[in-house]
């Protein structure tokens, strides 16, 4: 998938920053996080492990972190209103 999705990148114009990506892969027949490297556009984002998470714009994202978009937004505007 990560070659598909850079060559529809290119088709588009885009380019992939790999120090702003990482790639996170699960076996899911033994439910761990393999930390399997990831060539997208010429670039090797980090491998996540198990207990690794992953920030985008304040949403955590990883193989044990369960919790929705709507409920980390809630969450943020909750921390901003109590300021």
């Amino acid at each position: 998938m990560p070659d598909t999705a850079g060559k529809v990148a290119t088709w588009a114009g885009l380019k992939f920053n790999p120090r702003k990506c990482a790639t996170l892969h699960i076996d899911g027949e033994r439910h761990e996080a393999l930390t399997t490297q990831f060539h997208i556009q010429e670039g090797v984002p980090p491998a996540l492990s198990e207990m690794e998470v992953y920030e985008n714009l304040g949403i955590q994202t990883g193989y044990h972190v369960a919790q929705s978009a709507n409920k980390s937004l809630k969450d943020k505007l909750q921390t901003r209103n109590d300021k």
